[in-house]
C-alpha cells in the first residue's frame, strides 16, 4: 500500500500528564527501521499506550524528540502526521457498510472519487475482506473487524502504523489463529509499524524489535532473539520468558550453582541466573525441590517448588508429580542459562 517505509526515531522522548509528579514516559529513546515492525510490550500502566499516543500526535511530547524520515514531528498536529491508527476497539461505524468504512478517511482527505474507489479495492484485497465490502461491521466477527480497521488505516497509504491491542479484543483461540494473519499482512504491506501489547507471546511472534517498558523507562530493546538469549536485567528475563531469577554462589570446584546441587554450567562470572521452566528437567543428580504447584497441560506438568535456600523455580516434565513431593532437579543438557543484573 505504501510507496516508501519511513523510519521512527524517538530521542529522550518523556511525557508528564497534568496534576502528576512523575513522568509517564520517561526518557525513552529508540528507533525503528523502514518497514519494520516494532512491539511496546510491559505490565500494565508502564507508559506502552501513553508513548504510542505521543507518536501519533494525541498526546504532545513534554520533553524530547520524535522524529520521522528524520524530520522533527514534535508540534505537527495528528491529522498531518499521515499516520494509520488502529485503537484498541476498532472505532468502527456501525451505520456505514465496510468499504464505507474503509473509504472513510480518504473521504475526509477529499481524494478524488476514482482514487477512492482503487485504494479502497486494494485495501480490502490485501485485509482479504473483499466478500465484506457491503455488509455492516456489525454483521462480521470480531477477526473481520479488526481486518476492516487496518484496511481503513492502509487505504490512506500511511508513513506509519500504530495499532493499540489489536488483538486483545478477540477470545485467546482466535487470537492465536489471527497473529499469523496479521504478521503476515504486515509485511505484505511493507508499512512500518509500532504496537503496543500485553502479551510477551505476541510481542515476540509478531515483532522485528521489542521494547519492554517499566514504570515509564525503556528496560531493553532489542530483537525477539537477543531478548530472549540476552536480557538486560531480571525484570526483563521474568516478563518476556517468565523466567525465576535467582541468585547464584560459587562452588568449590569454581562453578557457580543457584541452589545446593544445582550447577548452572558456563557461569563464568557467577550474578543472577535466569532460570525458565523449560531449562530444568527431573534428574538423578542435582538440587532437592519441594513442590508447591502442579497444574496438568495435557502434555506436560507444569510444576512450581521451592530450592534449598528458599527460591522459587518452574520447570515443565512429562512425569506426574503432587503437590508436597520432593523431588531432584538440574539443568537440561545443553542448555545455556541467561546471566543477567537484578
Amino acid at each position: 500500500m505504501t510507496t516508501h517505509a519511513t523510519s521512527i526515531v524517538c530521542d529522550g522522548l518523556s511525557y508528564q500528564y497534568i496534576g502528576t509528579h512523575s513522568n509517564a514516559v520517561d526518557d525513552v529513546s529508540f528507533s525503528v527501521e523502514p518497514g519494520q515492525v516494532a512491539a511496546l510490550v510491559g505490565p500494565s500502566g508502564c507508559g506502552k499506550s501513553t508513548l504510542l499516543r505521543n507518536v501519533a500526535g494525541l498526546l504532545t511530547p513534554t520533553a524530547g524528540h520524535l522524529l520521522m524520515d528524520g524530520r522533527e514531528t514534535v508540534g505537527i498536529p495528528a491529522d498531518k502526521r499521515n499516520i494509520g491508527w488502529v485503537p484498541q476497539s476498532y472505532a468502527l461505524f456501525g451505520h456505514l457498510s465496510v468499504a464505507e468504512n474503509v473509504e472513510f478517511g480518504l473521504r475526509a482527505r477529499k481524494v478524488a472519487k476514482a482514487e477512492r474507489a482503487k485504494r479502497v479495492a486494494h485495501a480490502l484485497e490485501l485485509c482479504r475482506i473483499g466478500d465484506f465490502a457491503k455488509r455492516s461491521p456489525e454483521d462480521l466477527s470480531g477477526g473481520q473487524r479488526q481486518r476492516v480497521a487496518i484496511a481503513r488505516a492502509l487505504a490512506t497509504n500511511p508513513k506509519v502504523l500504530l495499532l493499540d491491542e489489536p488483538l486483545s479484543a478477540l477470545d485467546p483461540q482466535l487470537r492465536k489463529q489471527l497473529r499469523a494473519d496479521l504478521s503476515a499482512l504486515l509485511a505484505e504491506s511493507g508499512v512500518t509499524t509500532l504496537l503496543v501489547t500485553h502479551d510477551q507471546g505476541e510481542a515476540l511472534a509478531m515483532a522485528d524489535m521489542v521494547a519492554v517498558m517499566r514504570a515509564g523507562r525503556l528496560e531493553q530493546y532489542a530483537s525477539p532473539q537477543e531478548l530472549w538469549a540476552n536480557p538486560a536485567n531480571g525484570f526483563v528475563a521474568e516478563f518476556v520468558s517468565e523466567a525465576s531469577v535467582v541468585a547464584t554462589t560459587r562452588r568449590a570446584d569454581g562453578g557457580w550453582e543457584a541452589a545446593p546441587g544445582l550447577v548452572i554450567p558456563g557461569a563464568v562470572d557467577g550474578g543472577f541466573a535466569a532460570l525458565r521452566p523449560g531449562d530444568l528437567h527431573i534428574a538423578a543428580e542435582g538440587a532437592k525441590l519441594t513442590v508447591t504447584a502442579a497444574e496438568y497441560a495435557g502434555d506436560s506438568w507444569l510444576l512450581s517448588g521451592d530450592l534449598i535456600g528458599g527460591a522459587r523455580v518452574s520447570l515443565l516434565t512429562e512425569t506426574p508429580v503432587t503437590v508436597g513431593d520432593s523431588i531432584v532437579v538440574a539443568v537440561r543438557p545443553r542448555t545455556k542459562i541467561a546471566m543477567v543484573k537484578q
